[in-house]
């Protein structure tokens, strides 16, 4: 059998639907990954596929070994995969995304035929969007009651999890640069600051629900990493806060996040994360909890 295939078509194709793929993976991770990840991933992904099926061509064998490899070297790099164990919930979470994006594909197939019909590689990047979108917003608002979390920090090269919950009830932001506040017990303060605080801090106003106003003393903190299941997010611009008043009643949890802190992705290269993975496999090495 005779194929006649475009190569700048069948890139397209694929850089599009993986990047439908990865943001909707990100999405299921907590927005663990940076937008230029997702791009960078889903490029790599699609250079892929497309070597694949010009080298070994367009059938089975050549798109399910392309595809293979693809979405392997993508969660590798978009999502900062450490470990077979992370590699494998990512996978997982991969295989979840793309059927339920063919299963949204099918739908709109029979709700609205006529997009389908639009000319050109439109009739399928325009309904692989719209199923993007609405499989991610139904993706993050079931998201929202999933609220328990850990922050991972490293002392004396242990990593350390601290028991976080995701409140939304968190509106605190520091008032002149309106970035997120995390409201911490003391013992918790001390070790993200490895026992020395800085010596500036912001002034940070509350209004707790039955009491009067106060303040809360704000620190700066670069980089913030919190896990979700096994599944790491690096968070740049934070300012936390010691609010043992608010612990105290949020059922023993020693941090407490706001969700606007995912809205802020860390930096590409940065030493706090790359510590927190800093001798030893997360698989194999012993985990220390925080007890409040």
């Amino acid at each position: 059998m005779y194929f006649e295939v475009y190569a700048d078509m069948l890139l397209l194709l694929n850089l599009c639907f993986n990047t439908y793929l990865l943001i909707i993976v990100n999405v299921m991770l907590h927005h663990t990954a940076s937008v230029k990840r997702i791009l960078i991933g889903a490029a790599g992904g699609a250079a892929i596929s497309v070597v694949s099926a010009l080298v070994i061509g367009m059938g089975m064998l050549g798109s399910g070994i392309g595809f293979g490899l693809a979405v392997a070297i993508m969660c590798l790099y978009t999502f900062r995969v450490r470990g077979f164990s992370q590699w494998w919930k990512v996978l997982e979470k991969m295989a979840a995304a793309t059927l339920l994006l063919g299963g949204s594909l099918l739908m709109l197939r029979r709700l609205l035929p006529f997009v389908f019909q639009m000319s050109g590689m439109i009739g399928v990047l325009v309904p692989g969007a719209v199923g993007c979108m609405f499989i991610s917003e139904r993706i993050r608002r079931s998201r929202e009651k999933e609220k328990d979390c850990y922050v991972i920090v490293v002392k004396d090269k242990e990593r350390v999890r601290i028991r976080a919950l995701m409140d939304t009830g968190n509106l605190l932001r520091e008032p002149i640069s309106q970035k997120p506040v995390a409201v911490v017990d003391e013992p918790t303060l001390m070790l993200l600051f490895e026992g020395k605080l800085p010596e500036g801090y912001r002034i940070i106003p509350y209004q707790s629900v039955g009491k009067r106003k106060g303040v809360l003393k704000g620190y700066y903190l670069k980089q913030l990493v919190v896990e979700w299941d096994g599944i790491f997010g690096n968070y740049s611009g934070v300012y936390v806060a010691t609010g043992e008043e608010f612990c105290g009643k949020a059922g023993g949890y020693q941090v407490i996040l706001s969700p606007d802190i995912l809205e802020r992705k860390g930096e590409e290269k940065d030493d706090v994360f790359e510590n927190v993975f800093a001798g030893g496999n997360w698989g194999e090495s012993m985990v220390s909890e925080e007890k409040g």
